[in-house]
């Protein structure tokens, strides 16, 4: 059996550099598959001498099998998104959805650290969520660069959703659907919350987690 590291590294690999290409990438597994090589040996990566390990990996990475798991980049600025989303994340655990958290700037390097992470989480994750705050009328710089970045890996993810700071005008979740075009995903319409959330704020991140849910657990 493959162990954790080299399956990590492999999905690694395939989410950052084979993910765009996946309806490709499958004809070539399927071409390999009826071949029944007896090694594989890469350009860059390890030798196979069990192909099936390999060629199975490929084979589900690139289909439309997705998980009832979320995926959520998010940004802080003042604690409103932070608490927001930490809230939204329980109540999607709580209607069992996985879900992981991906700070983008808890740290200087923090941005290309979680992007990448996010991007790997792509390979299977049934919905994702943008939550950010507003800056200067558009959405914190941190959240576009991964949502460009996500969108250039044309993900298979199901369903999408943002939750969005602000606390005089916004225009920032227009601009972040603006450049997630590759997005094949159902929307829903973004939860605005003014400020730091309080009282009512958080029955409609309850109702929202509850409907973004229900979308991914019934299109899986």
């Amino acid at each position: 059996e493959i162990n954790t590291q080299v399956h990590s590294s492999a999905r690694s690999y395939y989410s950052e550099i084979m993910m765009p290409f996946r309806k490709n990438i499958a004809k070539h597994v399927r071409t390999v598959s009826e071949i029944a090589p007896l090694i594989i040996a890469t350009a860059h990566g390890p030798v196979w001498k069990k192909p099936s390990e390999i060629i199975k990996l490929y084979e589900k990475w690139t289909s439309d099998e997705v998980r009832a798991f979320v995926t959520i980049p998010y940004v802080s600025m003042h604690e409103s998104t932070r608490i927001a989303v930490s809230f939204f994340a329980e109540r999607l655990k709580s209607n069992g959805i996985e879900v992981i958290l991906r700070n983008l700037a808890h740290k200087p390097e923090s941005l290309m650290i979680e992007t990448g992470e996010l991007i790997y989480d792509l390979v299977d994750a049934a919905g994702i969520v943008f939550a950010f705050p507003t800056v200067l009328g558009g959405p914190h710089p941190a959240i576009l660069y991964a949502a460009m970045t996500a969108n250039a890996m044309s993900p298979k993810t199901l369903v999408a959703g943002m939750i969005c700071s602000y606390a005089w005008a916004s225009k920032a979740t227009d601009t972040v659907n603006a450049v997630t075009g590759s997005f094949r995903s159902e929307r829903i319409d973004p939860l605005m919350i003014k400020g730091l959330p309080v009282g009512d704020d958080f029955k409609r991140l309850e109702e929202y987690a509850d409907e973004f849910s229900n979308l991914v657990l019934s299109r899986i």
